[in-house]
């Protein structure tokens, strides 16, 4: 699947109020696009705010996700893990590593990636 069909499914089945895992208390989709990131430099991309934490939200815009599904497919045999987000994202790591389990997630509610397991997920 390349990006612009990712990209739609993301947009359509992503949606206000969505908990990504339901194992957890939270991950649970806020604001879809076309919501404005501006944390972390992101200048008004467009993008989803999650919430992580009681009163914790991080911003994950298209931009990021377009970016690791991209890598994944190109360079990890279009398998989605903690290494893939960490090679493109190294800061945004080391700040809120559930960035990784959130892009992840998003991709497996959306319908552009299976959870091979707890920590990887293959796309389509």
């Amino acid at each position: 699947m390349n990006w612009n069909q990712a990209c739609r499914l993301i947009v359509r089945n992503i949606t206000p109020g969505l908990h990504l895992d339901p194992r957890w208390t939270y991950k649970i989709i806020d604001t879809v696009p076309p919501y404005q990131c501006y944390r972390n430099e992101y200048n008004g991309i467009s993008g989803f705010r999650v919430q992580v934490g009681a009163k914790s939200f991080i911003e994950v815009p298209l931009e990021v996700l377009r970016e690791v599904h991209e890598y994944a497919i190109l360079h990890n045999a279009s398998s989605y893990s903690k290494g893939v987000f960490q090679y493109c994202f190294p800061n945004l790591y080391n700040q809120k590593p559930c960035y990784v389990h959130t892009v992840g997630k998003i991709f497996a509610c959306a319908g552009v990636a299976h959870q091979v397991n707890n920590h990887s997920y293959q796309l389509l």
